[in-house]
């Protein structure tokens, strides 16, 4: 790849949900361009309306893919999918970027693009539970870490160029391989939404047999399941493309329930006070 700056780079992002329409909007008075494929075409004319992106279309061209940097912002599946199909029309030197949830799937598929392509994981970790394009905002990746794992074939001048665009949307960068940042994101992030989504249904289940629990739900359920709001088919993706991970995380969560109940039951008072006197102290001590 030839050394540039992002002021003269034609960007493409495909997929203008929440995070690809989020980096269009704050990488757009950055650029040289931006464009867009989503087969969505409200998506695309909310973009265009607002000022975020100079083009968009509902399939994939030519013209498009013949930029400097293309950037995969669909669900993990879709871009494992998009990956070999837009290798043949991708430029040489061309920043192959990808923003996907789950990385060891998709490094593998960067892997084995052809040699004209310069590939590079990337995984900016922020979001909503509401999805879509009419939730994306500029400074959605603002002072949150960004993963990057680059490949063993990524030139030194295609990771500047993340590291550039990194920096034009006010992240942070954090370099690590596929596997620690798989590791990583299945126990915050994935385990997470996993036990909103079962205080949810257990709040649900609860209520069958007690009408006061939804006039008893405050802050503490609020904060704590909002999550299982999240989009559905999003997560299946990230669930399904990191499965041992989230089943470690899952495990080692069940097996410190299980000690809970345990204390609970047989009226372990003391040990139950180190247990929570022991998630406060981990709580306090993590700062963003």
């Amino acid at each position: 790849m030839n050394e540039k700056n992002i002021s003269e780079v034609d960007f493409t992002i495909l997929g203008l949900g929440l995070m690809g329409g989020s980096l269009a909007a704050a990488l757009h008075e950055k650029a040289r361009s931006v464009s867009a494929v989503d087969p969505n075409p409200a998506a695309l004319q909310f973009a265009l309306q607002r000022g975020w992106i100079d083009r968009g279309e509902t399939s994939l061209t030519p013209q498009l893919l013949a930029c400097h940097c293309v950037v995969l912002a669909a669900p993990v599946r879709v871009n494992l999918t998009l990956i070999n199909k837009i290798a043949p029309s991708l430029p040489e030197g061309c920043l192959l970027l990808d923003l996907s949830s789950t990385k060891s799937e998709i490094f593998q598929a960067l892997q084995d693009l052809p040699a004209h392509i310069d590939p590079i994981g990337g995984h900016p970790m922020c979001g909503k539970e509401s999805q879509g394009v009419d939730n994306a905002d500029p400074l959605l990746f603002a002072g949150r870490v960004f993963f990057l794992t680059p490949l063993q074939r990524t030139p030194p001048a295609a990771l500047r160029l993340a590291l550039q665009i990194i920096a034009a949307i006010g992240a942070r960068p954090l370099v690590a391989d596929a596997g620690q940042h798989d590791s990583a994101v299945a126990a915050v992030s994935a385990l997470p939404y996993l036990l909103s989504g079962a205080l949810a249904r257990t709040a649900h289940q609860v209520a069958q047999d007690n009408p006061l629990v939804w006039q008893a739900a405050a802050s503490g359920y609020r904060d704590t399941s909002r999550l299982a709001a999240s989009d559905t088919n999003m997560m299946l993706d990230v669930l399904l493309t990191n499965p041992d991970n989230v089943i470690h995380a899952l495990r080692a969560c069940l097996t410190d329930l299980q000690a809970l109940a345990e204390e609970l039951e047989n009226g372990w008072e003391q040990a139950l006070a180190q247990r929570l006197d022991q998630s406060k102290t981990i709580r306090r001590n993590y700062q963003e």
